[in-house]
């Protein structure tokens, strides 16, 4: 499903299935560089750089992905902003997506939520500890 616009029509979805649209759109949003729709298009489900998304709710898989999502989005606009704390606040989301992750037993999102954990370390000027988790993400892509 392509996201053409910031406002979304999710009430006949679930909240698991609200949840995934929503950060495929956020991502989306990201990608063309527009932090304020990110926002908007997350909704309820993260109230900006800092906030804890509450994924209590949400399947475990969904709970991941929401957590991976939030840690990314925390992690390119601190980034942007040059804070970083948001890069602390961050890691922590990406580390308990991947969590998440392990205990579904999802080697790809895995990989990926590490790479993601690597730019955060990177960001913060800890390139040995960076090139540790990219290391692990490449060796995580090819299990």
């Amino acid at each position: 499903m392509r996201i053409t616009s910031r406002k979304l029509n999710t009430s006949h979805l679930s909240a698991n299935e609200e949840a995934l649209v929503r950060c495929q759109a956020a991502l989306e949003l990201k990608d063309k560089g527009d932090y304020g729709g990110t926002e908007k298009v997350m909704g309820s489900l993260w109230k900006g750089l800092g906030k804890r998304p509450d994924v209590s709710k949400l399947h475990a898989a969904v709970a991941a992905e929401v957590l991976l999502c939030v840690g990314t989005l925390n992690r390119w606009i601190g980034s942007r902003n040059r804070n970083q704390d948001s890069q602390h606040f961050a890691r922590d989301l990406i580390s308990e997506s991947i969590r998440y992750y392990e205990s579904i037993r999802d080697v790809k999102k895995i990989a990926a939520a590490r790479v993601e954990l690597g730019y955060c370390y990177w960001r913060e000027g800890a390139l040995d500890e960076a090139r540790i988790v990219f290391s692990e993400a490449l060796g995580k892509a090819h299990d």
